[in-house]
């Protein structure tokens, strides 16, 4: 019996402490902002709890998440714990008012103006009861006014003193009907003003978006008493963007370059970032990675009516620029961490930054790199009449430069701005550096002669039109200037159209530039104070009936 007995405690005692263990204990715990993976055009968001538990059940609840994001990109993890020591067995997401219905100041508001409607009705049933008196009164004006005498009918006329008696309490009575019928609607008026405020007041109060916030909820299995660090992420898809920005700062008499690298960051969540962590990547989570489905491309008769309608059913896409930063390296060294993750790249920005929500964007500063470069001044005078500073960037870096404007400063000063294209690794590059003051350029038509005749005055069938150019840059600097001179000799699509090049006084050292057919380069050192020439002459022959567009 006394067997039995222990037997039984000790199986109570085993439910008790088994219903004990099972039952959820509600936490709410405070987080803060770890990490912010910021993409082309939304943001990855990571913020982290810290708790200390005992062994049991737990909802953990997050009630300060103010952001709006997707709900299906909700995360949670514990970092660095084994499932032998807690583990997350759930997550719920629910949204919460963060303040109550005004309904109590509604219903004053409506109070409010029901009594002021009902005194509208008030004094415009005193109103019409003035215009009644007021027609009454009028009434006795043209009864004398229109009395007739019929030889059958006998009236008595009022004597003189009892019709100035009458018309004197007629005015008067008709004067004090004119002023309340003008006070009447002067509070008619004050009222109808004030119902228009109250109303207003009631349509912001009822139209007006409740504030809310999300509540995510983690459910909590604790083996055994921990301190737990929780990671929750989500992504955001509000208005956040950023892109490069690039400050070029040269010292050509140092033959000093510095690339400096920033982004631009906008966020308009609603709720500032404040001393954070940031990464920037080049990935676009947003963008479906799926290959579109492949069709087979069918050709028919034009039918307007068709392109028409095909038109309106075709959805119109829009290419997203991809104006997102890159790194760059000094020395062999990358100045921020760098990580590929496939196609994409993601840039560690080494310090925190705090970000503002609104449109303004925040300029953050990525690296800062000193390179090697080659300056040159390019002009293409057929074009333009300045010669530009131009400077060729040896690229060591490792990592990709991306679409982005550059700002140029030279000697300090900020000259303008450019822009530069996709740079993969390991390729140089060219960056404008603005008008260049201290080297001139000048193109000049020296002669242009124009035959159509064969002999004496017989006209012939083609026409020979000969043009003598002569191009003249100027060194007015006390250094020497390397130059590269483009020009642009007329190319025939016709077998019609001959081009003859008679006589050229230096030869360019490119012909056709970068595959440009007609295109001719020449590259020479300007000495200081110096000067070079270059004469070129060639003819044009078409036929006499044959006009040519595009010739001087």
């Amino acid at each position: 019996m006394i067997k039995k007995i222990g037997f039984l405690v000790f199986i109570l005692v085993l439910v008790f402490s088994l219903n004990s263990f099972a039952i959820e204990q509600e936490i709410f715990i405070d987080s803060e902002i770890s990490h912010i993976y910021i993409y082309p055009r939304s943001a990855m968001l990571l913020k982290e709890g810290r708790l200390e538990l005992d062994k049991g059940f737990y909802r953990v609840i997050f009630d300060d998440i103010l952001e709006k994001f997707d709900e299906k990109t909700i995360s949670a993890e514990l970092e660095e714990v084994d499932d032998e020591i807690a583990r997350i067995t759930g997550i719920s997401i629910e949204t919460a008012y963060l303040e109550e219905e005004p309904a109590a100041r509604i219903r004053q508001l409506q109070d409010e103006i029901n009594q002021l409607q009902k005194k509208i009705r008030m004094i415009t049933s005193e109103k019409n009861s003035l215009k009644d008196k007021k027609e009454f009164l009028n009434s006795i004006i043209y009864f004398f006014r229109e009395q007739k005498t019929d030889g059958d009918l006998n009236i008595k006329i009022p004597s003189i003193d009892q019709l100035e008696n009458i018309y004197i309490f007629l005015d008067e009575k008709l004067k004090i009907n004119y002023e309340q019928v003008l006070n009447h609607d002067f509070q008619i008026e004050s009222y109808q003003d004030k119902i228009v405020i109250l109303e207003k007041q009631l349509q912001q109060i009822t139209s007006k978006q409740r504030e809310t916030k999300k509540v995510i909820t983690l459910d909590l299995e604790v083996y055994q008493k921990s301190s737990l660090s929780i990671l929750l992420s989500y992504q955001l898809n509000e208005e956040i963007s950023w892109q490069p920005l690039y400050d070029v700062r040269a010292n050509i008499k140092k033959n000093n370059l510095e690339l400096l690298t920033y982004a631009l960051i906008s966020q308009s969540t609603g709720m500032d970032w404040e001393n954070v962590t940031i990464s920037l990547s080049t990935a676009r989570p947003t963008i479906s990675g799926q290959l579109p489905s492949i069709e087979s491309w069918f050709l028919r008769p034009y039918q307007p009516d068709d392109m028409v309608k095909k038109s309106m059913e075709m959805p119109i896409y829009r290419a997203e620029s991809d104006m997102v930063g890159a790194g760059s390296v000094a020395e062999g060294e990358l100045l921020v961490p760098v990580e590929y993750k496939g196609t994409s790249v993601t840039f560690h920005v080494p310090q925190k930054v705090s970000i503002p929500s609104g449109t303004s964007r925040e300029k953050v500063l990525i690296s800062e790199e000193k390179l090697a470069g080659q300056f040159s001044y390019k002009a293409f005078p057929k074009e333009s009449p300045f010669v530009y500073f131009n400077v060729h960037i040896e690229n060591k870096l490792d990592i990709p430069l991306l679409p982005g404007e550059v700002n140029i400063f030279l000697e300090g000063g900020f000259t303008g701005n450019t822009a530069i294209s996709y740079i993969p690794p390991g390729e140089d590059f060219d960056v404008s550096l603005g008008i260049a003051e201290n080297v001139k350029v000048q193109r000049e038509l020296i002669k242009k002669f124009r035959d159509e005749t064969l002999i004496a005055n017989i006209p012939s069938s083609k026409i020979v039109t000969k043009y003598e150019y002569k191009i003249m840059v100027e060194n007015f600097q006390d250094t020497e200037s390397l130059c590269y001179i483009f020009e642009s000799i007329p190319v025939s699509e016709d077998d019609r159209i001959k081009v003859n090049i008679d006589k050229v006084s230096k030869e360019p050292q490119l012909k056709d530039w970068e595959d440009k057919e007609g295109v001719w380069m020449w590259e020479f050192m300007l000495e200081p104070e110096g000067k070079n020439e270059i004469s070129i002459i060639y003819s044009i022959v078409h036929p006499r009936d044959m006009k040519i567009i595009g010739l001087p």
